[in-house]
């Protein structure tokens, strides 16, 4: 399991094989929503776009075939938001990153 966290969190609460993520508070709340489990409980996790800018920042981490597919998916999608995720792109300051990206998906 992965969570995110804003720098000087308290992650002491924070039990079992977790790997966090720590972010600044100014783009902690940049796409946070509610969800539903599969066991009915809500939480809290972060949209599309958000985990997209998410995965483009930490791109040298992730298997480059995850990746490839990922935005692959992501761009054919239906629902998709690029004006937010433009947005998201520009306050996490990487959107020459995601354009480039989509410039080279899109082509």
């Amino acid at each position: 399991m992965e969570a995110t966290v804003y720098k000087g969190y308290n992650t002491h609460r924070i039990s079992g094989n977790v790997r966090i993520h720590y972010v600044t508070k100014a783009i902690y709340y940049l796409g946070i929503t509610k969800c539903q489990t599969m066991f009915g409980n809500i939480v809290k996790a972060y949209d599309l776009e958000r985990t997209i800018c998410d995965l483009i920042k930490s791109r040298s981490e992730i298997e480059a075939e995850v990746f490839s597919k990922t935005i692959n998916k992501y761009v054919r999608y239906v629902n998709k938001n690029l004006n937010k995720l433009y947005e998201y792109s520009k306050k996490m300051k990487i959107y020459e990153k995601v354009k480039e990206i989509l410039e080279v998906v899109y082509e």
